[in-house]
């Protein structure tokens, strides 16, 4: 904050005309800029641009860190996955077979169930 922008007095009028009286209030803000002499012999201008800089150079950097390639695999991440699939292999080639098993026991099933036949349609009487 530039103290030098900054207005810090209260003005106000005991009687409702002129505003004659005045008093001045500091803020702990404008306390610790005056302190610290934060823009001292700076413009405006020049303050307000280094602000810029500085906001983006942080969105640069987070920008970077957003987009940046993520840590390339080690050997212990490749062998987890790796048992991962090998899972995952076993179990659908487990399910396959108790269909297989359940498909054939099924068909065997139906091969032995007394088939069904109609009943013979009669031509009805002339």
């Amino acid at each position: 904050m530039a103290v030098r922008f900054v207005s810090t007095e209260i003005i106000s009028s005991t009687d409702g005309l002129g505003h004659t009286e005045t008093r001045q209030v500091d803020s702990e803000e404008t306390r610790e800029a005056r302190r610290n002499n934060t823009g001292a012999g700076k413009s405006l201008h020049q303050q307000l641009e280094e602000q810029e800089e500085k906001k983006k150079e942080q969105y640069d950097a987070t920008t970077k860190a957003i987009f940046s390639p993520g840590e390339a695999l080690d050997a212990e991440d490749v062998a987890f996955f790796e048992d991962e699939e090998r899972r995952k292999d076993a179990a659908r080639a487990a399910r396959r077979e108790i269909e297989a098993h359940e498909f054939a026991e099924a068909k065997a099933a139906a091969a032995s169930a007394p088939s069904f036949k109609p009943p013979a349609i009669r031509a009805a009487p002339a």
